[in-house]
């Protein structure tokens, strides 16, 4: 009777290891930095505290498949990494980082502005050049795995996995300050000089997805999508006002139809959604699962 009972407990406490490392408590959740913290929203709008207080403001973001959030601070120059529980630990230093993309590895991207250089960062933390001379404002990557950059001068550069450079786009009048991309590969991007949603397909052509309420001091910031509804979500920041005014979020239709999302923020530029889809249990779970496994193995030769 007592190996039985140890044998049911170390599989229950097995089982509890993988669900808590699924972070499933995180699905389908937009999460919205709003100058220092991080708000988690419900597709329903309800909104919750997920983590406060970084050092320096906090501006685009970024989820790894496992759960874990990086955001841009250009000020403190550096990355944080916030665990599924929102614990803040500082990532790496950068110098006027701008702009964040995670590729399908966990890989970490970022633009290094004081020289024009777009970094690359393993998951463990070791950075590397991916290419130079792009002044980033935001990244992005498609579906194929190609990373796009928006650059200060009005243009959209797009680098194969090698770090080899094409130009995009040019010539729209739009500054790019916020990229996301949808499942079938169309490029959504804020437009900071015409407060709008600009929508490029694979091939490059250009048109104006939505345009937002706000204008001159109240502009449009990050954006994310809702990959399972095609749904854009985008933060609106103030526009060289200190706390002039109650900013949105916005939420954006497959269709185009734009409602307000969030209110009572005060500058949200970040903002990143996630899924879930791909969470898996973390290396440590997987072993932490395994010495379970195991003792019920030996447990049961001895019995």
């Amino acid at each position: 009777m007592h190996t039985k009972t140890n044998t049911l407990r170390s599989i229950r406490a097995a089982a509890l290891l993988l669900l808590a490392g699924a972070v499933a408590s995180q699905a389908g959740t937009i999460y919205v930095n709003d100058f220092i913290d991080i708000y988690a929203y419900t597709t329903g709008g309800t909104r919750s505290v997920y983590s406060t207080q970084a050092s320096g403001t906090v501006q685009q973001m970024a989820f790894n498949s496992g759960g874990t959030l990086y955001e841009q601070a250009r000020d403190a120059n550096a990355i944080y990494a916030i665990a599924p529980d929102g614990s803040r630990t500082t990532f790496a230093t950068v110098n006027s980082p701008e702009g964040l993309a995670v590729d399908a590895s966990g890989n970490i991207y970022t633009g290094a502005n004081s020289g024009g250089t777009i970094m690359k960062y393993t998951p463990g933390g070791t950075a590397s050049v991916f290419a130079t001379g792009t002044s980033v404002f935001d990244l992005a990557f498609d579906p194929g795995g190609n990373l796009f950059a928006s650059d200060l001068n009005q243009n959209i550069y797009e680098f194969a996995p090698d770090g080899t450079r094409t130009l995009f786009s040019t010539g729209t009048g739009g500054t790019y300050v916020g990229l996301v991309f949808d499942a079938s590969g169309d490029l959504f991007a804020t437009n900071w000089n015409g407060s709008t949603v600009d929508k490029f397909t694979p091939g490059g052509v250009h048109s104006v997805f939505a345009t937002l309420p706000g204008s001159g001091t109240q502009l449009g910031y990050g954006i994310t999508i809702d990959p399972s509804t095609g749904t854009l979500y985008v933060a609106e920041v103030a526009n060289g006002v200190s706390n002039c005014c109650n900013q949105f979020v916005y939420a954006i239709t497959s269709g185009g139809a734009l409602s307000t999302f969030g209110t009572g923020l005060y500058d949200p530029a970040g903002i990143a959604y996630y899924s879930g889809a791909a969470a898996a249990p973390e290396p440590n779970t997987w072993l932490m699962m395994g010495a379970g496994v195991l003792a019920v193995v030996l447990k049961r030769r001895k019995a």
